[in-house]
């Protein structure tokens, strides 16, 4: 991808607010004369909002690897290269963690420096290469500032347009709203001055959706048994928590990807760099360590101050050790907490007995429920009880990441 050099962002912004104004106009007559106006503009601010892209330069890792590397490619000076061979050199890879919406490394802002480069985006990382020529680190890592610099400016660009973005809505959204009721009151008028009865219809409203905004958690009450006596407790749906999971899903792919920048970090760093990819995504607090009852947990998203989502990060040290992973997850929740997750990074060199010891392993602890479903073989979802309360049921997902030692 070239980065800020594929899409005009002035462009994406104008189509962005033509999706706001088609939401409104599609909305059912009804409801645009009966709905809370400012409730309404708030919740269409809260869905258009663009989430500011921050690019973590101070977190910056680098990887190396042999490239074959065409002649063509090589500098037109100080080279003995013939056409048409491939020689050997290093390459360096330069990973930069970022947060907020992704899709702005697409854009091109309006005030900008004439300037790009080819990176790769995985996850919430950005990867740019540089191939070292001259076998002189020095110029690599002169060449790699310079770049990174370039990123900076054209970051604080993207910034401005979308800041101002952003303080526009509003009004913008508060002057549609109102206009499209005063023309359906006006409409209703003209109508009715007719003389005739007149025939009502129901429209389906429409929304839109914005492809750079921060995912929400939204939360449902839990049924009601006395409003009196208890207060409704959020749970996480379901749909979110698929998506929390894919996230850790994909990030653990990214480690797999990238043996040598992952490999040798131990659990806290590895947790970090999962919750820095959840951080963003999902409305709410991630925190890492958190205390929450019997203990510290590794990752846990608040709503409030209830606990919605916890989970526990461990490398694998046989099925006695998992199975004691799992009793501590399990006492760290409470009927309150329904959505966990276990995730397993696995030092061994072979992955595939350790997997079927977690999937034959996981039905023979005492809290074992059933199993819900496979995503693949390192993705499993499964039902179990609280240790205290069998009627208790809490959906635990296993995850397992292969970070084998050199």
């Amino acid at each position: 991808m070239r980065i800020f050099a594929e899409q005009q962002l002035s462009s994406c912004l104008d189509s962005y607010l033509q999706g706001i104004r088609n939401d409104i106009h599609q909305r059912a007559e009804s409801y645009i004369l009966n709905v809370n106006e400012q409730e309404f503009i708030d919740h269409i601010i809260e869905k258009a909002r663009i989430e500011p892209l921050a690019i973590d330069f101070d977190s910056v890792e680098v990887s190396d690897r042999e490239r074959a590397i065409p002649a063509e490619n090589f500098p037109d000076y100080g080279f003995h290269v013939r056409a048409g061979q491939r020689y050997t050199k290093t390459a360096y890879v330069f990973h930069l963690p970022f947060s907020g919406s992704g899709e702005l490394l697409k854009m091109m802002p309006s005030a900008r420096i004439i300037w790009t480069t080819n990176v790769d985006i995985t996850g919430h990382e950005i990867s740019f290469e540089i191939i070292d020529f001259s076998n002189k680190p020095e110029a690599a890592r002169q060449e790699a500032d310079q770049i990174m610099r370039n990123i900076k400016t054209q970051l604080s660009h993207i910034a401005t347009e979308v800041d101002g973005f952003n303080q526009r809505l509003s009004e913008f959204v508060k002057t549609i709203f109102q206009n499209r009721k005063q023309q359906i009151l006006s409409q209703k008028k003209n109508v009715q001055s007719l003389g005739f009865r007149v025939r009502q219809a129901s429209d389906v409203p429409k929304s839109f959706a914005v492809p750079m905004t921060r995912k929400k958690i939204f939360t449902k009450p839990e049924p009601q048994v006395n409003l009196a006596a208890e207060s409704l407790s959020p749970v996480l749906d379901d749909l979110i928590y698929e998506a929390i999971l894919q996230v850790i899903h994909d990030t653990g792919k990214v480690f797999e990807r990238l043996p040598s920048v992952y490999a040798n970090k131990d659990e806290e760093a590895l947790r970090d760099h999962l919750i820095l990819n959840l951080e963003p995504r999902f409305e709410g607090s991630t925190t890492g360590e958190t205390f929450n009852k019997n203990g510290k947990t590794d990752i846990l998203i608040r709503h409030n101050r209830s606990n919605i989502f916890v989970a526990e990060c461990k490398f694998w040290a046989g099925q006695a050790k998992y199975h004691e992973t799992i009793d501590q997850l399990l006492s760290y929740l409470t009927w309150r907490d329904s959505k966990s997750a276990v995730v397993v990074f696995v030092r061994n060199k072979a992955m595939m007995p350790v997997l079927k010891e977690i999937q034959e392993g996981t039905s023979k602890h005492a809290c074992f429920l059933k199993f819900i479903s496979k995503k693949d073989d390192s993705w499993q979802n499964f039902e179990f009880h609280l240790p205290s309360d069998k009627d208790c049921k809490i959906s635990v997902a296993i995850l397992a990441f292969h970070l084998p030692t050199e």
